[in-house]
C-alpha cells in the first residue's frame, strides 16, 4: 500500500443521453482545480479529502451547452462493435437452446459465459454488458419507466497520482475498483417482484431512484477494467438525484476509499 493516505476525487455529468452526459461532465472537470506541476502529494491529498468531508461535490447537469461531439455520435454508435458481438453470442445461446434445451449443461455454460464477459472486477458491466442490455431490455417496462437519465462518473487526477504523486498503477486500480463498488452498492435496483409500474410511481413523486439490476448493464465502466468512467443508466427525478442520489454515491465513493487504509 501506496504510504500516503490519499483519495481519488470524482466528478459527474448528468444529461438525457451519453452525449449530453459528457458535455456536463467536461464542464464539471473543467471548473476543477487540477494539481499544480510540483506540489506536494501530501497537499494534493488533503485539499481533496477535505473537499470531501465538505460535501463539495462536482456534478453539472447539461443545459444547452454546446455538445461535446458535433457530429451527434452516441454511445449506441460508439458500441456497435460490441453490440453486434452481443447479438452473435445471444444468437449461438439460441441455437443451443433449440438443440440442447435450456437446461442441458452446455446451455448453463455458455450463459455463464456470456455473463462472466460482461463484467468488470468491481461488478458494473463492460461495454460488452452494455450492448447486451440493450438487446435484452424489455421494451414494455421500459416504456412504463418513461425517459431515463444518464449520469457520467469520471475518476480526478489519476494520472496525477500515476506519475508525479507517486502513488503508482496499483495503488490507483485498487482505488477506482472502490469507486465502481460504490457506484454497484449504492444505486437502487428495482422491486424484487420486478414491478416496474410501482417503481415508476415513486420516480414520481421523488422518492425513489431506479437503476435496473446488473444483469441489465445499467452500471456500466465503459472503457472496461482499464477505464476510470462510468456510466450510469437511471429512472429519477431531478430533485432526488440532486439532492439525494449524487451526494449518496459521492460520500459513499469517498468512504470505499478510506475503507482500503482500514479493511475491516
Amino acid at each position: 500500500m501506496y504510504h500516503l493516505r490519499y483519495v481519488l476525487g470524482l466528478s459527474a455529468g448528468v444529461g438525457r443521453d451519453f452525449e449530453e452526459a459528457e458535455t456536463a461532465l467536461n464542464i464539471a472537470k473543467n471548473d476543477k482545480r487540477s494539481p499544480r506541476l510540483g506540489e506536494a502529494p501530501i497537499n494534493v491529498a488533503k485539499a481533496i479529502i477535505e473537499k470531501y468531508k465538505n460535501g463539495d461535490f462536482s456534478a453539472k447537469f447539461y443545459s444547452d451547452e454546446k455538445l461535446v461531439n458535433e457530429e451527434g455520435f452516441n454511445f449506441e454508435t460508439r458500441l456497435e462493435f460490441y453490440l453486434e458481438e452481443a447479438r452473435r453470442s445471444l444468437a449461438h445461446l439460441e441455437r443451443i437452446k433449440d438443440l440442447r434445451g435450456d437446461d442441458s449443461l452446455e446451455y448453463d455454460l455458455f450463459r455463464q459465459e456470456i455473463i462472466s464477459r460482461s463484467k468488470c472486477e468491481g461488478g458494473s458491466s463492460n461495454a460488452y454488458g452494455y450492448a447486451l442490455s440493450q438487446l435484452t431490455q424489455d421494451p414494455v417496462e421500459l416504456e412504463k419507466l418513461g425517459p431515463a437519465t444518464f449520469v457520467l462518473f469520471d475518476a480526478d487526477n489519476v494520472k496525477y497520482w500515476n506519475g508525479v504523486g507517486g502513488a503508482g498503477y496499483g495503488s490507483v486500480t485498487s482505488h477506482i475498483l472502490a469507486i465502481e463498488r460504490a457506484l454497484v452498492k449504492n444505486l437502487r435496483t428495482t422491486s424484487s417482484k420486478g414491478d416496474t409500474s410501482r417503481d415508476h410511481r415513486k420516480i414520481k413523486t421523488g422518492t425513489h431512484d431506479l437503476v435496473l439490476p446488473l444483469s441489465k448493464g445499467m452500471v456500466s465502466r465503459t472503457h472496461g477494467d482499464a477505464g476510470d468512467e462510468f456510466l450510469v443508466k437511471l429512472w429519477v427525478s431531478r430533485e432526488n438525484l440532486e439532492n439525494v442520489v449524487l451526494p449518496r454515491v459521492f460520500e459513499h465513493a469517498y468512504l470505499e476509499q478510506l475503507a482500503l487504509y482500514n479493511p475491516q
